[in-house]
C-alpha cells in the first residue's frame, strides 16, 4: 500500500485518504500561506521605529517655556518661545499694529485673549481653562487703548 506523510503531523496514511487518521488534516484543501514571518516582523518594527521617530522629532520641535508680556512703557506685546534644545524664538507686535482684542471661550470650554492684528493675523495672548481672564482682557483693552470683543463659542447650531 502507498503512502504519504502528513504535512501537519508527520504520520504515514494511504495516498487515497483525504484526512489524516491522527491530526484530522484536509488534503483536499489547499495549503494556506502562512503570513508573518521574519521579514513581516522586521517591517512591524521599522514602522513602529519610524514612527516612534516622528514622534519624538515633533515632541522636540515643541517650546518648551513660553512667555508673553503685554508691555505699557514699550506699547508691545512680547512673546518668547524657548525650546528643549536651547534656542529662543521671539515675536513682537506693537499696540498701534493690534486692531482688537478678543475675548473667547472656545468650545472645549478654554478662555482665551487674543489680538487681531491690523493684517487680520490671530495672537493669543492668554489661555486658560479659568474665567478669570475676562477681567484681564478688559484691563489689556484700555492699556491698549483698543476695543474688546466677547466671542463665545460654546453655543451649537441649534441654539
Amino acid at each position: 500500500m502507498e503512502t504519504k506523510t502528513c504535512p501537519s503531523c508527520g504520520t504515514e496514511v494511504p495516498v487515497v485518504a483525504s484526512r489524516c487518521k491522527t491530526c484530522f488534516h484536509d488534503f483536499d484543501e489547499a495549503p494556506t500561506r502562512r503570513s508573518g514571518g521574519p521579514m513581516s516582523l522586521l517591517a512591524a518594527f521599522a514602522a513602529m521605529a519610524v514612527v516612534g521617530g516622528a514622534a519624538l522629532f515633533w515632541v522636540s520641535q515643541q517650546p518648551t517655556d513660553q512667555r508673553i508680556l503685554v508691555d505699557g512703557p514699550s506699547r508691545s506685546v512680547q512673546w518668547v518661545k524657548q525650546f528643549s534644545d536651547g534656542r529662543l524664538e521671539t515675536d513682537r507686535v506693537s499696540f498701534d499694529d493690534i486692531a482688537k482684542l478678543e475675548y473667547v471661550i472656545t468650545s472645549t470650554g478654554e478662555h482665551e485673549i487674543v489680538a487681531i492684528t491690523l493684517q487680520g493675523e490671530r495672537k493669543v495672548i492668554e489661555s486658560d481653562a479659568d474665567q478669570g481672564l475676562e477681567l484681564r482682557a478688559k484691563t489689556y483693552a484700555e492699556l491698549m487703548d483698543k476695543p474688546l470683543a466677547k466671542v463665545d463659542n460654546t453655543r451649537s447650531f441649534l441654539d
